[in-house]
This record gives structure tokens, sequence and C-alpha cells, in this order.
């Protein structure tokens, strides 16, 4: 089934055109795209992209708590180190 891909897609241009409807014979899937061009993802790859991008947050989040964790560590080595100098750290 084609579509007209100048429905609902004010100001696109012929290249925009083309490529939706390349991308619908090759994959047999209607894409939608912004005015500008950009392609809007699927709730798929949006569900996708979500995941990843928690993920990544969540490991963020681990290295910076395990820099938190050594830097902890640190001070409490150092407020050892100054104790056992006589030096109250506080």
């Amino acid at each position: 089934m084609w579509v007209d891909a100048q429905v609902g897609q004010a100001g696109m241009e012929e290249g925009q055109r083309e490529t939706l409807l390349l991308y619908h014979y090759i994959f047999g899937t209607t894409r939608y795209f912004t005015p500008e061009g950009d392609r809007v993802p699927t709730p798929e790859e949006a569900a996708q992209q979500a995941q990843v991008q928690a993920q990544q947050a969540q490991a963020q989040a681990q290295q910076a708590q395990s820099q938190l964790e050594q830097e902890r560590q640190r001070a409490e080595r150092l407020a050892e180190r100054l104790r056992s100098l006589g030096i109250d750290p506080e």
C-alpha cells in the first residue's frame, strides 16, 4: 500500500518523500517524519531507546556511588593517619 507522503507533511521536500517511499518498499512499514525531515521513532524504538537511556543512567549512578565510596575510604585513611600523628582530623 502506497501512501502519499505529502499528506500531513507541510513543506516536505521531494527527497524526503522518496526516502519515505523507499523505506516503505524495503521494510514494508510506513515511517513518519517531522517537518524538518527527522524520522519519528516507532513506539518499539522509543521504548528501546528509553530502556538504553535508563541503563546508561543506572550505570552512571553506580559509577558515581563507587567514586563516592572510594573518596570516603580515602578520607577515612587520611583521618586515621592524622590521628596516628596525634592530630585531630576534625
